[in-house]
């Protein structure tokens, strides 16, 4: 008797749902509850209907000539350059690196991610930032809540920051036989 046997569904966190991005490019979890839209630039958005500081958005940007995040320095460099890029003296925006760390998936490729507190005017923005290069182009993915939310909501925060994954890398797109341009993209 042959018995075929269908995939195993993938296990996510409980209120959580994958998202691929429409060009096939990267993956992510994020909650249930969140709606999708077009981001800048070709980007994505994805947010609480409810709460619009409660949203993660990707983007991508060229990089010439670097393949991996450790080209632009060590992941506390990559911090200490997040907080020039959200600091404004004009504004009196003050931003506080909290934390920061390095990992690598599954197929080597390294990512940073940095969580600062951004302040401004009796307003303060959690933010958790994950990156990584890729064959001349940086991928970014930024997360974050108000402070008034932030302990609720952190451990949802570092699952979205922690899920992001390039789908196909420069080193596995080489391995790999092209993919079926046909295919239907699996964003919401």
């Amino acid at each position: 008797m042959v018995t075929a046997c269908a995939p195993a569904a993938e296990k996510l966190p409980v209120g959580f749902q994958r998202f691929n991005a429409p060009d096939d490019r990267y993956t992510l979890l994020y909650p249930n509850n969140w709606t999708f839209q077009p981001g800048p630039e070709g980007g994505v958005l994805l947010a609480d209907p409810i709460d619009g500081s409660y949203q993660v958005t990707v983007y991508s940007s060229d990089i010439k000539g670097r393949n991996d995040i450790a080209d632009l320095g060590s992941v506390e460099k990559f911090g200490q350059l997040l907080i020039k890029r959200f600091q404004d003296r004009k504004e009196k925006t003050v931003a506080e690196l909290r934390s920061t760390k390095e990992r690598k998936d599954k197929t080597g490729k390294r990512y940073y991610t940095a969580e600062l507190v951004v302040a401004a005017r009796n307003n303060a923005q959690h933010t958790v930032v994950t990156a990584t290069v890729d064959d001349g182009k940086i991928y970014t993915l930024v997360t974050g809540t108000g402070d008034g939310t932030w302990a609720s909501r952190k451990e949802k925060l570092f699952t979205v920051a922690d899920s992001f994954v390039l789908i196909t890398t420069s080193a596995s797109a080489a391995k790999e036989p092209a993919r079926s341009q046909n295919k239907t993209p699996s964003a919401p």
